[in-house]
């Protein structure tokens, strides 16, 4: 029988995980007679409440039941009651429990051996996401763990009217220290005030008119660097086997529009002083930073310079005046940033520049810049709430008779890609990109 789950069967053990217990709260999918006398057993005395409930049998013998609230049985000691029912029950209860937790590890080795590619739960989100992604019903278990804590952190309670600049900062600073460097790659620091930033580079290579990607981080225009996004852009490099800089530009509020821009234009004409070609260089962002990179371009057509090969956006933030439908439509699928917060979050950065400013807000450049732009590949979520950021991005530059490639993935956050180290859409997601990068420098 095909089991429905139900949002709130989730929350008990993805908690348990999500506090670091890690546990796998499953036995096997085959339960026959004996199991369910055993369930009525500890029920008897007190220790769960174990509702009847049909169970899929199409799965495999070892696949965890993380969500049959009937066999999360705990595994500390049976509560003994004074009844003398209950204290019959108890030695039977305990020889369950004790077969529980023999169980339970089996599954969760089981489980922990798969390659990450075997890592999917279907239809686990079947009834949660049907609303927003018709005919979506398998997403990888890193994905559903991820969701449910990116949510709980992330969205409590209405948005703030202001943001708190430093402890959002002093939390964010935390994210990418840990990142690993692939082998026979390497972080160095840029050399220069005109370069603020990090190379990542294979060891032992020289500086020279290579394919090179130029990075800008996202982070709302006031938080965020180099460092944070390092599980990003290592993996980025590492995909594409190009080189990669990454520019540590000024934030706001201490340094609104234009700072972000200038320093977005400077380190461009700064590698092409280095001796890069333009047809060498595909600028890349996230966010904010995907914003910022085609505000970047259009800064530099409106200067006469020539432009990169190529421009990759995750999740851009096109649109500061706030005028997107899926800011309202995926406020509650969003599992990062409620649509009410985008219009306050650019505040900071704007100072006194109009929102619809094409060099703050790309989405309103002109037909003319819009066609004159190079190659856009531009990833998305259909559950973010700036997804029609990236979708009126692409209509306007194709309707201008400019390229542009949109790539709409399911059921992930916002910039999924950042959490390349433990979620396989990310992975795939930024293979996908930095083949575009290789395309758009082979051109």
């Amino acid at each position: 029988m095909r089991q429905t789950i139900k949002h709130g069967e989730l929350a008990k053990p993805l908690r348990r995980f999500n506090d670091g217990q890690q546990r796998l709260l499953a036995v096997r999918s085959g339960v026959g007679q004996a199991d369910r006398a055993v369930r009525h057993e500890i029920e008897a005395v007190g220790h769960v409440s174990a509702p009847e409930q049909p169970l899929a049998h199409d799965q495999p013998e070892w696949m965890c039941r993380l969500c049959d609230p009937a066999l999360q049985i705990r595994a500390d000691p049976v509560t003994r009651r004074s009844s003398s029912a209950s204290q019959r029950c108890i030695p039977r209860a305990e020889a369950a429990l004790e077969t529980c937790r023999a169980q339970r590890r089996a599954a969760r080795s089981a489980f922990l051996a798969l390659p990450a590619r075997c890592w999917t739960y279907p239809r686990v989100y079947s009834k949660v996401c049907a609303a927003q992604i018709p005919g979506e019903t398998t997403l990888s278990l890193q994905n559903l763990l991820l969701s449910y804590s990116l949510r709980k952190r992330l969205k409590r309670g209405a948005p703030p009217e202001q943001i708190d600049v430093p402890a959002t900062r002093k939390m964010m600073a935390q994210f990418g220290h840990n990142a690993r460097v692939p082998a026979g790659w390497r972080i160095e620091p840029s050399g220069g005030p005109a370069l603020p930033g990090e190379w990542t580079r294979r060891a032992g290579a020289a500086q020279a008119d290579v394919p090179t990607l130029l990075y800008l981080h996202g982070g709302g225009y006031c938080f965020c660097s180099p460092r944070t996004h390092r599980p990003l852009t290592l993996a980025l490099a590492a995909y594409a086997g190009i080189p990669l800089f990454s520019l540590d530009y000024r934030l706001a509020p201490e340094h609104p529009h234009p700072a972000a821009l200038d320093d977005a234009v400077a380190a461009y004409e700064a590698l092409l002083g280095n001796g890069l070609s333009p047809a060498n260089i595909v600028i890349a962002g996230d966010s904010a930073g995907g914003g910022l990179a085609l505000a970047t371009l259009l800064a530099l057509l409106r200067k006469g310079r020539s432009l990169p090969a190529g421009a990759l956006l995750f999740s851009p933030w096109t649109d500061l005046a706030a005028t997107g439908e899926t800011l309202r439509s995926n406020d509650r699928s969003d599992v990062m940033i409620q649509g009410a917060s985008i219009a306050r979050a650019a505040r900071p950065y704007l100072g006194a520049v109009a929102a619809t400013d094409p060099l703050v807000s790309p989405l309103y450049a002109p037909p003319a810049e819009m066609a004159a732009l190079p190659p856009l590949y531009v990833q998305a979520s259909d559950k973010e709430v700036l997804l029609d950021d990236s979708r009126r991005l692409v209509e306007r530059v194709r309707a201008a008779g400019g390229s542009a490639e949109l790539h709409v993935w399911h059921g992930v956050p916002h910039v999924w890609q950042i959490f390349h180290p433990f979620l396989p859409e990310a992975r795939r997601a930024l293979q996908d990109a930095a083949g575009f990068a290789r395309r758009a420098v082979l051109r």
